[in-house]
């Protein structure tokens, strides 16, 4: 069955994801990767392509990408700490249907960027969620060649 490694990747996948996405006009900076192995699935876990960043790895990315001063920084590292905490607990969840957990998932990514937005310019808004939305095209192209 195919369905609970999509779940998997879907739970560990949160919004700073789309940190691999590639700006038009820039190459991007590599990101960290980490030693650790792939999922079962051979699919990162973390983020897409990304697998095991670190919240101050995702910052330090989202920084790079939105251009955030050291303050954004600062403030946004403990929300993605949070978020990735919560992920994790929530995959460890073994009582909640997969449903269940794509929407508890789908309220800890919709806090957590209300959460970030707060903290951004109007344009690193704009950019960020360009980068959502590129993330939202990527999983959905995984969740396609995953169910075939």
């Amino acid at each position: 069955m195919k369905f609970p490694s999509a779940v998997a990747i879907m739970l560990l996948t949160a919004s700073p994801c789309a940190l691999n996405a590639q700006p038009q006009d820039a190459p991007p900076p590599p990101l960290p990767q980490s030693s650790a192995p792939a999922s079962p699935a051979g699919r990162g876990d973390a983020s897409i392509g990304r697998p095991n960043l670190s919240p101050e790895q995702m910052a330090n990315a989202l920084a790079t990408r939105l251009a955030l001063t050291e303050d954004q920084k600062t403030q946004i590292t403990p929300i993605l700490a949070a978020r990735q905490q919560q992920m994790k607990a929530l995959q460890a969840d073994t009582s909640s249907r997969p449903m269940q957990k794509m929407k508890r998932m789908k309220e800890i990514t919709e806090d957590s960027d209300k959460k970030i937005n707060a903290i951004l310019t109007p344009d690193q808004r704009k950019q960020y969620a360009e980068l959502e939305q590129q993330r939202r095209q990527q999983m959905q192209e995984q969740r396609k060649n995953g169910s075939n």
